[in-house]
């Protein structure tokens, strides 16, 4: 009987072993990160994938996120995240690449066209989805040009036939190529690194593009990369010239082009 006993407390002093190196194990990695999360400081933040937001605003967004500037607590709390107040960046890529250093990449919104409705200027992407509004506009980027529009309709309530109020996330309801032609032309602006004061429309979706004292009339949609091959030959002055150039009909098999 007293042998059984022996036994018992031998293979409960065995079983109870596990469960102590186990309780050590998570003490001492609970440790090894209360001192990482206290003592492990951002010292140098490296910006990259900004264009409309500088380097300085991002950085400061980053910490305000860390406590005492805490370079785990800066990358838990701000990687895969956006940033109130910085309405261009999506979300934010952070990794720790040094010691005291962190990497941050910026993902933007990707804007193709802004337009003013009442007070704010609303940005909207090639899907027609509008992103988010500001008092003021953007100041002209080389980085990433976005042109402002004029002209683009609001949705209507069904019911009332009243125009909607803009709003983040609402879509403008025209056709995606209105929207693709956009981008294309802001692109082209882009690559040529010329930026128009204004893409204008009229109620039959004509596109217009102001240059200073020159209007490009561009008509419908059709051929609208051919008829951008036309501007790219009167680079690099284009700004500087006056007139309309009119481009409607044009479909790249005339011979002459026209200003008026």
């Amino acid at each position: 009987m007293s042998g059984k006993r022996l036994r018992s407390k031998k293979r409960k002093k065995r079983s109870t072993l596990p469960f102590a190196v186990l309780r050590f194990a998570v003490l001492l990695l609970v440790l090894i990160l209360a001192v990482t999360v206290v003592f492990l400081r951002v010292e140098t933040i490296l910006v990259s994938g900004n264009h409309h937001e500088s380097a300085e605003e991002v950085r400061s967004a980053v910490l305000e996120r860390a406590p005492g500037g805490s370079l785990i607590l800066a990358c838990l709390m701000n990687n895969g995240r956006g940033v109130p107040g910085l309405p261009f960046v999506d979300s934010l890529d952070v990794s720790v690449t040094d010691t005291g250093t962190l990497s941050v990449t910026v993902r933007e919104k990707k804007a193709v066209g802004c337009f003013a409705a009442g007070d704010a200027f609303w940005y909207f992407d090639a899907d027609g989805t509008l992103l988010f509004s500001q008092a003021v506009p953007e100041e002209k980027n080389e980085g990433h040009f976005i042109p402002m529009c004029e002209g683009i309709p609001l949705p209507k309530d069904k019911k009332s036939g009243a125009v909607k109020a803009p709003a983040s996330g609402m879509s403008l309801e025209i056709r995606k190529s209105f929207f693709e032609d956009i981008r294309a032309v802001q692109n082209w602006c882009g690559s040529e690194g010329v930026f128009p004061d204004l893409i204008s429309f009229d109620e039959n979706e004509n596109m217009t593009i102001i240059f200073g004292d020159l209007k490009v009339l561009m008509g419908s949609f059709d051929d609208i990369s051919v008829k951008l091959t036309v501007l790219t030959g009167l680079m690099p002055d284009i700004s500087a010239r006056t007139g309309t150039l009119d481009l409607k009909n044009y479909d790249g098999t005339q011979k002459d082009i026209y200003f008026f």
